[in-house]
């Protein structure tokens, strides 16, 4: 588990050669069926070099990033719910989860992929998402966590989400207190 310092592979912190990277996630797995798998988790940190993880199989060697900057792009090895923003060719990771009515809100009536972060209460009287000419098509995962309190002034869509559409993807969340 990484969570700060600096990590730096060569010396001048450059990106090249498989067996320079700051980050190398491999175990001998692929030789001993007994053996461990290596797995690296990152809450932060500042990475000068490049990344490799060697796992055959999912669930196998893993790098797992949820924080840090990074001088080579990390995107291959985010976590669901964060993002690796490129600046200036460095990247930070940001967390993109959903954890306030406002954010929620907004989320959806952009039609963006949401993961919730916590759960949420809604204060507002709801305006159920997607029409029928207008469905939502985003992918909504709500990570098992609540919407608390949906109440809908709406006799025509009585409904969190009205209408999803065939690319739309609803899962993991709970309606409490309907």
């Amino acid at each position: 588990n990484v969570k700060g310092g600096e990590w730096i592979a060569n010396t001048d912190g450059t990106v090249a050669g498989n067996n320079q990277a700051v980050l190398i996630a491999q175990s001998d797995k692929q030789y001993n069926a007994n053996a461990g798998n290596s797995i690296i988790n990152v809450t932060g940190g500042t990475f000068k070099g490049g990344y490799n993880c060697y796992g055959n199989a999912v669930g196998d060697d893993q790098i797992n990033i949820k924080g840090g900057n990074f001088n080579a792009d990390p995107t291959q090895y985010v976590e669901e719910g964060y993002n690796a923003v490129e600046e200036n060719g460095l990247w930070n990771i940001n967390d993109s989860r959903i954890y306030s009515e406002d954010a929620l809100i907004e989320a959806l009536n952009n039609g963006s992929d949401i993961i919730l972060g916590s759960d949420i209460t809604l204060t507002k009287n709801w305006t159920p998402i997607g029409t029928i000419d207008a469905p939502y098509n985003a992918v909504f995962n709500g990570k098992n966590h609540k919407i608390i309190g949906l109440k809908v002034d709406n006799t025509e869509y009585a409904a969190f989400i009205a209408y999803a559409g065939k690319d739309a993807v609803i899962k993991n969340l709970n309606l409490v207190n309907v």
